[in-house]
């Protein structure tokens, strides 16, 4: 069972992300991934991931093996610095290439603003349950600040307490 064994050992998933190696790069993806030539990859996409990125990376091999053409998938990636970003990978083999695997292209986008606006809004609608039973207002600014300490640091997000006025407002709506 290959996909339990890539689960059970990322060290050795770490190691196959090693194999793939880089040979060519555009401009885009030399910004994006903070590098300043291709030399700063290492050769390699391994040094683009961790081992949050591995569960897709695995996916990728398992669909490839099975006979997959072209892979489609969100993930998490890092730049040669180390800062974290969300991407959309688009991955695809040349046409005389499909079986060895020796010529694979990746087109990636950097998806990581609208992942932070969606981590956002999904964290508000959790968030606003649980502040829906809250009776204090210690209680609302404590539950809001460590849901968005747990969804990214580049966060922020106004918390609103409304007076009886409000109340009015609404029986007139």
């Amino acid at each position: 069972d290959l996909a339990a064994w890539l689960e059970e050992n990322p060290d050795e998933a770490m190691k196959l992300t090693q194999l793939a190696r880089i040979t060519a790069v555009n401009r885009g993806g030399l910004e994006m991934f903070e590098a300043s030539s291709i030399e700063d990859f290492g050769g390699n996409i391994g040094t683009l991931m961790q081992e949050d990125s591995l569960a897709t990376f695995n996916e990728y091999l398992l669909f490839r093996i099975k006979g997959g053409g072209a892979f489609e998938a969100e993930n998490v990636a890092y730049t040669v610095s180390g800062k974290r970003v969300f991407i959309q990978i688009c991955v695809t083999s040349a046409a005389d290439s499909e079986e060895s695997w020796n010529r694979v292209y990746a087109s990636i986008s950097d998806i990581t603003e609208r992942k932070h606006a969606q981590l956002l809004r999904d964290g508000h609608r959790q968030t606003l349950e649980i502040l829906a039973t809250s009776t204090t207002v210690e209680c609302v600014l404590s539950t809001l600040t460590a849901e968005l300490e747990l969804q990214s640091p580049y966060l922020r997000a106004a918390v609103f307490r409304t007076t009886s006025s409000s109340s009015a407002l609404q029986l007139m709506a």
